[in-house]
């Protein structure tokens, strides 16, 4: 299945491919999503449905079908052992619900109401779904989190609906990875009596219940953080499925991490002065806060089972903590971005060894990235091949020169010379933006940050015309990655190899508007223009089927949605 945003018809087409270029009847589908993300404030949506039947070269072309949706779509969850069901979220927080794998959907929020109505009170708002949540233990669970306090639990994939109101307002929910009905609630701490000293306004309430949300217990109060057993591996390894991680504060007390494996009757301190911590598969990381404002980070790992930290080695001496940002642990090291420079737009990227303690320099003045913390990506279904856009050294000395100039005439400004100098100061801070813009490259590296390299372009475009560019600082393939862009980097951990990217040929990355479409199928070594200008494209069949369409910025109509059977050798169009 693929969802495409039409930036001008509000429009998102929903293709279910059956069989393939081998005329081989099976169907074909994917759960890749991130297309749906790639429009704001869109009045009116259709999801289209498209079939192929043992498709071949000489079979006629693929029919359209569509369902109207009342606005954008903010999030889709597939449901059910074989993924059948499709639930919807649009920016109006209707929920919609398909039971044919897209071919028709059935706005549910009417019903969702009702059965709200029957355990609210009559002065009591229900609110809206504002989140949906699957649960890893069970693949037809599903809760619905709403924006007053109301939430709807169902069993069987959105068929049925049981409505939960709990008498506090849930922030965030935390289902277990291998125990089908336990949750755990966050919620806003109400504090009865102002005078006391165990319980923090501004902290939360922690409640848990182990029968979907029919009956809670609040089990903890001042909590900060809290986390599940990360996967079931972790379990199996010997930490209980009682465990519970969390940052506890108390008044005149610094914030600790601990643990517990009964609901907090018993907890176990791990780290003192803990601000935040962070559970992945095989670490967990802990960041202290230390003496002269100086932020260690501390890690434990999943054979100790978490209980003993190790103080990380970096090259350089402090930073703050919320300038550590863990970007990727999948392969038994640790790429941590570090922004040591605070304020600027970019930070350094390090990688560690298997231990997660010993850090070492990776790649300097990458592009930082507000949602995971730096511009970077990794390719998906391979080893070691990682993406990043950083600034050249020139650049960061440019940039770091104007800094220091804005901060000396701040210094020596007066109130009144402040606000007289607001004009040079807009001045100044859109050279320093421009300086960031204009010099961003684009590294690969194929040995897991061992070392980078600039990306090789192809010879010729996509209308078989030389491309003059040898793959050096002076002219390189560059691509976007997340920061700047509404369309990603795309790979897939079952398309092996296939790598979809918008960027351009040149000394420096463009932007959006000036990008094309390239695409890669060994992983990222040899790439190709597949079409001129911004497409949103996605991937389906492990790779043997990819799909594009225009992206268009102004009033436009999306008029077709092209695809390929052969990796992007050829292409087929077809009309809406």
């Amino acid at each position: 299945f693929f969802f495409f945003n039409d930036t001008a018809t509000t429009e998102i087409y929903t293709q279910a491919f059956v069989g393939s270029v081998r005329c081989v009847q099976e169907t074909v589908s994917t759960q890749s999503t991130w297309g749906l993300q790639t429009m704001i404030g869109i009045k009116w949506q259709w999801i289209a449905l498209l079939f192929v039947v043992t498709w071949c070269a000489d079979k006629p072309a693929p029919q359209v079908d569509g369902t109207k949706l009342d606005g954008v779509m903010q999030e889709l969850v597939w449901c059910g052992d074989e993924n059948q069901v499709i639930i919807v979220r649009t920016e109006t927080n209707s929920v919609y619900r398909s039971d044919n794998r897209g071919a028709t959907f059935k706005k549910i929020t009417k019903h969702m109401q009702k059965a709200a109505d029957e355990i609210v009170d009559d002065s009591a708002e229900i609110g809206d779904v504002s989140n949906i949540i699957k649960s890893e233990a069970n693949d037809t669970t599903l809760v619905f989190i709403g924006n007053k306090g109301v939430m709807w639990v169902s069993t069987n994939c959105g068929a049925t609906m049981t409505a939960l109101n709990k008498d506090f307002k849930i922030q965030m929910i935390k289902l277990h990875p291998t125990e089908p009905y336990w949750m755990l609630a966050i919620a806003n701490q109400e504090c009865e009596n102002p005078k006391d000293k165990n319980c923090l306004k501004g902290n939360h309430a922690l409640f848990f219940t182990q029968d979907l949300g029919q009956n809670w217990k609040l089990i903890s109060r001042n909590v900060n953080h809290v986390e599940w057993p990360f996967n079931i591996a972790q379990i199996e390894s010997g930490i209980p499925t009682t465990r519970i991680y969390a940052t506890l504060m108390y008044a005149k007390s610094p914030p600790r991490l601990i643990y517990t494996d009964d609901f907090f009757r018993n907890t176990t301190l791990l780290v003192e002065n803990c601000l935040q911590f962070k559970l992945r598969a095989y670490y967990l990381f802990a960041m202290q806060s230390g003496e002269d404002y100086i932020t260690n980070m501390l890690v434990s790992n999943l054979p100790d089972k978490f209980s003993v930290f190790y103080k990380t080695m970096f090259p350089f001496q402090k930073v703050r903590s919320e300038e550590f940002h863990i970007l990727d642990t999948s392969e038994n090291a640790v790429f941590v971005f570090v922004k040591e420079n605070i304020g600027a737009p970019y930070g350094n990227l390090y990688i560690s060894d298997s231990t997660g303690i010993r850090y070492t320099l990776s790649l300097s003045h990458v592009l930082s990235q507000a949602s995971i913390g730096a511009d970077f990506m990794k390719a998906n279904g391979l080893e070691g091949v990682y993406v990043a856009n950083a600034l050249d050294d020139k650049a960061v000395k440019e940039f770091n020169a104007q800094n220091e100039e804005e901060e000396e005439e701040e210094e020596e400004w007066g109130d009144e010379e402040r606000d007289e100098e607001t004009g040079r100061s807009g001045t100044r801070k859109k050279l320093k933006k421009n300086i960031v813009l204009d010099n961003i490259h684009t590294y690969i590296t194929f040995n897991k940050g061992g070392s980078w390299r600039y990306i090789m372009p192809p010879k010729v475009d996509s209308k078989k015309k030389v491309i003059s560019c040898p793959g050096n600082e002076d002219c390189s393939l560059h691509l976007h990655l997340r920061k700047l862009t509404t369309v990603p980097f795309l790979s897939h951990k079952n398309a092996h190899g296939i790598i979809l990217a918008l960027g351009n040929t040149g000394k420096t990355l463009n932007t959006e508007a000036r990008s094309n479409v390239y695409l890669s199928r060994d992983g990222g070594v040899n790439w190709e223009e597949a079409v001129k200008g911004p497409n949103v494209y996605d991937i389906a069949d492990h790779g043997g089927l990819i799909v594009r369409t225009r992206l268009y910025r102004l009033n436009k109509e999306t008029s077709d949605i092209s695809y390929s059977w052969n990796e992007g050798l050829t292409w087929e169009k077809l009309r809406l």
